[in-house]
């Protein structure tokens, strides 16, 4: 019974040595962080390039911008003269017009003269130095159309109308095509421009509030 025993107690030691850890191994802990050393390291993202404060145009990106902004206007200017020429004709011929659609073609033009100072005034844009000057002198010629304009939307008979005298200012708009090298047809040039004066208008509004 005696040697029976000590056979059991020799096979538990004999597990428990089995059981035990290396000395010489390496911590556990060591093991973990070189393990995660050894990953693939991805690269640190790159910031984004900060947006540019200043657009300096070429003649063809002003050219573009150009006719964005004057056939964006004159789209409404259209409208606008049909409106007041079927006043007149139905005034001349004794009758009343309904001044409404005065008044609408009137607010329209308005907001298009305001969206195109917005845009003219954005110093995002540098204009090339030989139309500079004359971009200056568009600006403050549209600027002068929003008084009469403004009268125009509050008119309720025909005889309203006379009252209303728009500022005749020097529009150097073919200058400006001119040196832009430009097709100098406004109606021809304008086909394919005009359509995004609200957009730009509304992104030089929000460059503004930055």
């Amino acid at each position: 019974m005696k040697v029976a025993a000590v056979a059991v107690v020799a096979v538990l030691l004999i597990g428990a040595a089995g059981c035990s850890s290396d000395s010489g191994d390496e911590p556990e802990g060591n093991r973990v962080q070189s393990a995660v050393e050894s990953l693939p390291q991805s690269a640190p993202e790159q910031e984004p390039a900060p947006e540019p404060v200043e657009l300096v145009m070429t003649d063809e990106e002003a050219g573009s911008l150009f006719l964005e902004i004057v056939c964006g206007v004159n789209a409404t200017v259209y409208p606008y003269n049909d409106a007041i020429n079927a006043a007149d004709e139905e005034y001349l011929a004794g009758g009343n017009p309904d001044m409404s659609g005065v008044t609408a073609a009137a607010k329209t033009y308005s907001d298009a003269v305001l969206q195109a100072l917005v845009v003219f005034d954005d110093p995002y844009y540098v204009w090339p130095e030989s139309v500079n000057g004359y971009i200056r002198q568009m600006r403050d010629g549209y600027f002068g159309f929003l008084d009469p304009l403004h009268a125009l939307q509050q008119v309720t008979t025909y005889d309203g109308v006379d009252s209303v005298v728009f500022p005749t200012p020097e529009m150097p708009a073919q200058k400006i095509r001119y040196e832009l090298s430009l097709d100098s047809d406004v109606t021809q040039s304008c086909v394919d421009h005009g359509g995004s004066l609200a957009e730009l208008a509304e992104e030089s509004k929000a460059r503004d509030k930055e």
